[in-house]
């Protein structure tokens, strides 16, 4: 008996079915699997018009968005893919049922179709953008996801959405995460989440680095959420077996302890929590400052952007730290308190609140920790505060023979960057092994970088190291932040002539005129009232008791009047003192130097 009288056999419905079957197998009306649509496409440009693609990328579109754009990719090698978009439309009868959409409705349902919405602990409105390869995360307010949303538009209709509807579906959707979205950690190229360090490469497969004690792997995970801001450039993919060494041999370093401060800088701001130290570059004009912060950043926070003159405004800092990991300002020459202060909170970690643009009521909240970098000539850094949250490294001038260009030095560091980008993932796993061991019984100013340091130490450099190369360093600073203070050159005259100040603010004052007239230095750098006098001794004695100064203020006598003791246990001679006492021996004429 034939295959067709026995199916004919079971009843003349089974019949029909089978036939149907087979005269769909040999339609092109057929349904066909991804692979057999790249192999139907092959190089015929009209293939993709073709009903069985069309109908392939309908049923794509809606249920598998990751397999969708990989195929709408592979029709652009011979298709014009615009051309194929605006068929799709019409296969879906879009132009029939969507005429009486509003320009917002269509851009609220795609875009609900295509992303999650939610929102960070700081309220601020994410979409998780999901018609991509890889879940791509961008801020409502960011031109990205605004590209992104008329981008949906066009492909959907052929046309661009105007201004007005992109704002009103943004704003819905902003409603949206806020309040109907759920809430997650939002972090910005280093995360540090359960003991473990996660760094974005910023690559467009959206691959992060995870740490662990045990070491390092590079993995693709949707469990830890990463932003992405204009401007940011992606990391090398690391390397195993990379030697923290390669380093040095690029830098113009002047010691071994700088180097030593500058790894500990770059682990610290790769560990993805704060508070950071301010990392900064002392040196001549022509000590290659400015490709040295390079380097640092293309390590820690690559950026189109990557240095910046300071800011004038604290608003202006706060948006800097919003977009960027790592801040790094260039040619800094002065730094006023304002901004002191506010390097000091962004470095530790601190919240701003301003007035949102156009409203009286609203403010936009920011809540931040970052690394930053400064570079200038000459002592940049003229506060304590400041200082005791600063890692000093000094550059070495450079020789004429020794000169290079920036592209060489860029292209010898482009060979090595991966082996070093991995040397330094090394150190983290390291530190995070040693990590819950450390328990020092004193603590500088910066403890947590301390802690976290001296975790990392032994992966490269015996124990002990940074303890020796920090010490160093804060002494190294407050001694030059003091020679460079005219008043500290002034009371160095005064305690070597009096042996102990113990006056008034008033008094004292006067004494240190007198000095810095006979001294030939200018009576414009001495304060110029007894309060003003006050509030830079204030500012100054950390410093003071750090070199071994005893500085106090005190209430004596029977009027209880508000005295200042001030004497030095082992006091700083510099030369500019020793000028001070020839100027008083020689009996030179200075009266001009007091205005």
């Amino acid at each position: 008996m034939s295959r067709d009288a026995a199916n004919f056999s079971q009843g003349p419905a089974k019949f029909i079915e089978i036939v149907a079957q087979l005269e769909q197998e040999s339609s092109p009306m057929r349904r066909i699997s991804l692979e057999e649509a790249e192999a139907f496409i092959g190089d015929d440009p009209g293939a993709a018009f073709e009903h069985p693609v069309l109908d392939l990328l309908a049923r794509l579109e809606e249920k598998d968005q990751p397999a969708f754009e990989r195929l709408r990719k592979r029709i652009t090698k011979t298709s014009r893919i615009a051309e194929v978009d605006k068929a799709l439309r019409k296969f879906k009868g879009y132009e029939e049922s969507a005429e009486g959409d509003a320009a917002h409705e269509i851009l609220l349902r795609l875009a609900s179709n295509n992303a999650e919405f939610f929102s960070n602990v700081d309220g601020q409105p994410f979409a998780r953008l999901l018609n991509m390869e890889k879940p791509e995360i961008w801020h409502l307010s960011s031109k990205m996801f605004r590209r992104w949303l008329s981008h949906l538009y066009y492909r959907d209709t052929g046309g661009a959405p105007s201004k007005e509807a992109v704002t009103s579906a943004s704003n819905v959707l902003e409603a949206m995460a806020l309040f109907d979205g759920d809430e997650y950690e939002v972090h910005l190229r280093t995360a540090s989440v359960q003991g473990r360090i996660y760094i974005d490469l910023v690559k467009s497969d959206w691959s992060i680095v995870e740490v662990h004690e045990k070491g390092w792997q590079v993995l693709h995970s949707d469990d830890i959420r990463f932003r992405r801001t204009t401007g940011m450039l992606g990391l090398p993919h690391p390397e195993n077996g990379g030697d923290i060494e390669e380093l040095r041999s690029l830098l113009n370093l002047a010691d071994d302890n700088s180097f030593k401060l500058l790894v500990f800088w770059l682990l610290s701001a790769l560990r993805g929590t704060g508070p950071y130290p301010v990392l900064v570059l002392n040196g001549e004009q022509g000590s290659a400052k400015s490709t040295f912060s390079k380097i640092v950043r293309l390590l820690t926070d690559p950026s189109s952007a990557d240095l910046r003159t300071l800011p004038r405004e604290e608003r202006e800092f706060f948006i800097s730290a919003m977009n960027s990991h790592v801040m790094a300002f260039d040619n800094v020459s002065q730094i006023s308190d304002m901004k002191s202060d506010t390097i000091c909170r962004i470095a530790t970690g601190a919240g701003a609140s301003f007035r949102q643009l156009y409203t009286d009521q609203d403010e936009v909240m920011f809540q931040v920790s970052r690394p930053i970098i400064l570079n200038g000539i000459g002592n940049i850094v003229d506060r304590a505060d400041l200082a005791d949250r600063c890692v000093f490294i000094n550059l070495k001038p450079i020789s004429i023979d020794e000169r290079k260009s920036q592209s060489e030095i860029m292209e010898a560091f482009d060979a090595v960057r991966p082996a070093i980008f991995g040397a330094l993932l090394d150190g983290l796993a390291h530190g995070l092994r040693k990590l819950p061991s450390i328990s020092p019984l004193n603590l500088p100013r910066m403890a947590d970088f301390a802690i976290w340091s001296m975790a990392c130490e032994t992966a490269y450099w015996e124990e002990g190291s940074f303890g020796q190369a920090y010490d160093r360093n804060l002494t190294d600073s407050v001694e030059v932040m003091l020679e460079d203070d005219p008043l500290f050159l002034v009371l160095q005259r005064v305690i070597a002539s009096d042996g102990l100040i113990k006056e008034t603010a008033t008094e004292l004052l006067a004494k240190l005129i007198f000095y810095a007239k006979v001294g030939g230095l200018s009576g414009k750098l001495i304060p110029d009232t007894a309060d003003q006098l006050g509030k830079r001794l204030t500012r100054m004695a950390p410093n003071l008791r750090k070199l071994g100064w005893l500085i106090e203020k005190k209430r004596l006598g029977e009027k209880g009047e508000r005295v200042w003791i001030i004497k030095s246990v082992s006091p700083v001679v510099s030369d500019v003192s020793e000028q001070l006492t020839v100027s008083l021996t020689d009996g030179s004429d200075t009266s001009d130097a007091v205005d």
